[in-house]
């Protein structure tokens, strides 16, 4: 996201509230919604395999086996770096776009991620960190 977007888009603080695993469909949905009022909800379709990671997060239990996302917070903390928030700022084509605000010894950066990605990781930190979601991406609650 480059920064001239960031310096005016507003976003809003969201939490895991469910996931949706609804067979034979093959798209497991994670429902993230505002922790403040309105409380207006964001449904994210995403593979089954990176829904399944979000829900051992979520629910802290340890997987089976460390997955991609236990082992990308292991060196995030391994370097000492700290995932600062989750942005998910677009939504295009059907296909959310987000990245990952970092901080390390370099400074802080952002890397490009999927949403699932992101919350994967925003779920696994010592303290869970923020996942924002762009206020233009969420439907007015009539």
């Amino acid at each position: 996201m480059s920064e001239a977007i960031e310096s005016y888009a507003a976003f809003s603080p969201m939490e895991v509230t469910g996931i949706h695993f609804d067979l034979p469909d093959i798209s497991p949905v994670v429902y993230l919604t505002e922790t403040d009022a309105p409380y207006r909800p964001l449904a994210l379709h995403m593979a089954l395999p990176d829904a399944n990671s979000i829900a051992y997060a979520w629910r802290k239990i340890d997987a089976p086996r460390p997955n991609a996302h236990d082992v990308a917070t292991a060196v995030l903390q391994n370097l000492r770096a700290d995932l600062i928030c989750v942005r998910i700022f677009d939504y295009s084509n059907g296909v959310y776009f987000a990245e990952v605000d970092v901080m390390g010894a370099q400074g802080r950066f952002s890397i490009a991620c999927r949403p699932s990605d992101g919350v994967a990781l925003a779920l696994r930190q010592t303290v869970p960190a923020p996942i924002l979601v762009a206020e233009d991406l969420l439907e007015p609650l009539d």
